[in-house]
């Protein structure tokens, strides 16, 4: 999870920290969080919007709106990148709990 961070660009360890415990938090977390990144000298840092990339898909996700699955439970679309986008609203929210 970190080294997809370093890969898609983030090179700032504060903003690495916040989206790890903000992906804990979606996952359905409840407990203290406490994450420590370290960078090591070879760790490559690859080209891209990092972080606040990754915090504006996950905008344009909630942007997309409220879904509702066939029992008619009201669901909301969570962007996670670990979940493929090819699954539906009802797998993302099975998929995302802990």
């Amino acid at each position: 999870m970190v080294a997809d961070m370093f890969s898609e660009g983030e090179q700032d360890l504060g903003l690495i920290c916040e989206e790890v415990l903000d992906l804990c938090l979606i996952k359905g977390s409840k407990d203290n969080m406490t994450a420590a990144v370290i960078k090591f000298p070879k760790q490559v840092v690859g080209q891209g919007g990092g972080v606040m990339a990754r915090r504006e898909r996950r905008g344009a996700a909630e942007d997309d709106g409220d879904h509702t699955n066939d029992d008619n439970v009201h669901l909301r679309r969570v962007y996670n990148p670990y979940i493929p986008k090819e699954t539906n609203c009802d797998d993302q929210k099975r998929l995302s709990r802990p």
